[in-house]
C-alpha cells in the first residue's frame, strides 16, 4: 500500500475528508460560474481538468485500467461485504482521493447493475451507501 499523506494518527480517511471539502468548493465555483478548467487556469492534464471534463462519466471495461479494476473491488468490497461495518483503513490506503473520485461513477454504474442483476440486493445497496459512508 502507498502512503499518500496519512495523518498522525495514521488513518486515511480524514484525508479523503479534507480533500472532498476542498473539491466541492472548486466544483462549486465551477458549476456556479459554468467555467472550464482553463478559466481557473488549471492544466488539461490535471486532476480538477480530467474530473470537470469527463469525471461524470463510468468507465468502459474497455477503458478500465487493472489499477483502477483493483481500486473499484477494494471500494466495492469495503462498501458491500456483508461481514464487515464499514469501511476499513485499507480501503481508504488502497488510493488516493483523486483516484477515487475518477471511479464513482464506475463504482455507481456498477452497484446499479449489480443490483438490477439480483447481484447485490437493494436493502445491501441502500446499507452499503448510508451506512458506511458516514
Amino acid at each position: 500500500m502507498t502512503n499518500f499523506g496519512a495523518d498522525y494518527l495514521g488513518e486515511y480517511q480524514p484525508v479523503y475528508d479534507e480533500f472532498g471539502a476542498i473539491l466541492v468548493l472548486i466544483m462549486a465555483f465551477v458549476f456556479r460560474y459554468d467555467l472550464t478548467y482553463r478559466d481557473i487556469g488549471i492544466t488539461s492534464g490535471s486532476f480538477i481538468a480530467r474530473l470537470i471534463e469527463r469525471g461524470h462519466h463510468s468507465l468502459s471495461p474497455d477503458d478500465i485500467t487493472k489499477e483502477q479494476s483493483k481500486i473499484l473491488g477494494s471500494w466495492l468490497k469495503g462498501l458491500y461485504d456483508a461481514d464487515k461495518e464499514g469501511l476499513s483503513n485499507d480501503v481508504f490506503a488502497s488510493c488516493r482521493p483523486q483516484d477515487f473520485y475518477l471511479i464513482v461513477p464506475t463504482l455507481f454504474h456498477q452497484t446499479v447493475i449489480a443490483c438490477s442483476h439480483g447481484i447485490l440486493t437493494f436493502e445491501s445497496v441502500k446499507s452499503g451507501l448510508e451506512c458506511k459512508c458516514l
